[in-house]
């Protein structure tokens, strides 16, 4: 689920559900107008994902977006600036440990 909350009326709104496959520990950040989400794992079993999506909260819609180039992995670090998103750092399930760090310019 994905929830909107207006800091005016201090009142929440749902908005369209997340497409992808539910997981936690993944990245988000957002550049301009939109919302972004991907990679982290699920937990029975494990599974880690590379896939990114773009959340329009004005259409309030979802798109599949190229997957994230560093590959699979969860529990990375992420931020944003106006004009571009970066993540990285974070693991592959068993013991895969990353150091680099990626930017993302839509």
């Amino acid at each position: 689920q994905v929830w909107e909350y207006n800091t005016e009326n201090e009142q929440w709104k749902r908005k369209a559900d997340f497409p992808g496959l539910p997981r936690n520990s993944g990245i988000s950040f957002s550049v301009g107008a939109y919302g972004y989400f991907g990679c982290g794992r699920s937990t029975d079993p494990i599974e880690q994902y590379s896939d990114m999506w773009r959340f329009d909260p004005a259409a309030n819609s979802w798109i599949r977006i190229d997957n994230f180039p560093g590959g699979k992995r969860s529990h990375l670090i992420s931020c944003s600036t106006e004009q571009s998103g970066y993540a990285g750092l974070g693991w592959l399930s068993p013991s895969t440990f990353y150091k680099d760090f990626w930017r993302f310019d839509p």
